[in-house]
């Protein structure tokens, strides 16, 4: 039990879990937490319409409030190009997308 408080609060303190997101965006490549990759290369605060990714933790992208389904679509695909420019490195979603987008 004391091991479920542990992680819960560690996850509590570094996730936006009180806000409204799309969850965890990006699957770990090669062990490599996608998180850091966002965070080194600025991608805190990069935002399309309504849609944010998190200050708390890179790998969440948040609604403001406002932000539509091609919102999340857009900043995501943007943060592919902008990672794959830096780095090299092709991202991969955990999410699944439903219909159609730009």
């Amino acid at each position: 039990m004391a091991r479920f408080h542990e992680v819960s609060r560690k996850r509590f303190d570094t996730q936006p879990l009180s806000e409204k997101s799309a969850g965890s965006v990006f699957k770990r490549i090669d062990g490599v937490q996608v998180s850091r990759l966002l965070d080194t290369a600025g991608m805190k605060g990069l935002s399309v319409g309504g849609a944010v990714v998190s200050d708390k933790h890179a790998n969440f992208i948040i609604n403001q409030g406002n932000a539509k389904s091609q919102d999340i679509y857009s900043l995501i695909n943007l943060i592919k190009v902008k990672i794959k420019d830096r780095y090299g490195i092709d991202l991969v979603t955990e999410i699944k997308f439903l219909g159609e987008y730009e």
